[in-house]
């Protein structure tokens, strides 16, 4: 027998509050089915190789207070996770109310030199708009802003010598 989760994160632009299903070592989430590898036990590594396509791509996650942060791609999301009773009994409480707390946290995804930072606290941004730039092995990269958003908080000064999976900032969601 399945167990079914819902998850509220902005992964790509597709609808939040998606069910995922969970059945021995396959996910489903929405149309898109994995086959999960378990890589490292601590920290929580593992490989989802997509079922048509094959794809694969390395997932780490970290349990928290308010759920769990799922680290994919040099991004960083953090997730608020229910099974499908909390869920239903959630969206029946906050039926109407204001829109999902999800956060994601920016991180380098490799070590350099931040060169500029292109952002502000309170700014809004867009899916893709590239907010530091990053020098390393003397080329520049562009660190892009991976959800439409707000940004919350900068965690960095222009200037700054910064390691590989520093958190750069931390993006909201629109309120």
């Amino acid at each position: 027998m399945a167990i079914s989760y819902h998850a509220e994160a902005e992964f790509t632009n597709e609808i939040k509050g998606e069910p995922i299903f969970v059945e021995g070592s396959t996910l489903s989430i929405g149309q898109d089915t994995f086959i999960v590898n378990s890589l490292l036990e601590f920290p929580s590594c593992y490989e989802l190789i997509h079922q048509i396509s094959g794809d694969r791509h390395i997932v780490i996650a970290t349990k928290t207070n308010q759920g769990i942060d799922i680290s994919l791609n040099g991004y960083t999301y953090s997730i608020k996770v229910s099974d499908s009773r909390q869920f239903a009994l959630g969206t029946i409480i906050l039926s109407g109310a204001g829109t999902s707390s999800s956060t994601v946290k920016v991180n380098a995804p490799m070590p350099g030199l931040l060169k500029a930072i292109n952002v502000s606290a309170g700014q809004i941004v867009k899916k893709g708009e590239s907010i530091f730039i990053l020098e390393a092995m003397k080329m520049e990269n562009a660190i892009k802003s991976p959800i439409n958003g707000i940004i919350k908080e900068i965690h960095v000064k222009s200037g700054s010598a910064i390691e590989k999976g520093f958190v750069l900032c931390t993006i909201g969601p629109q309120e």
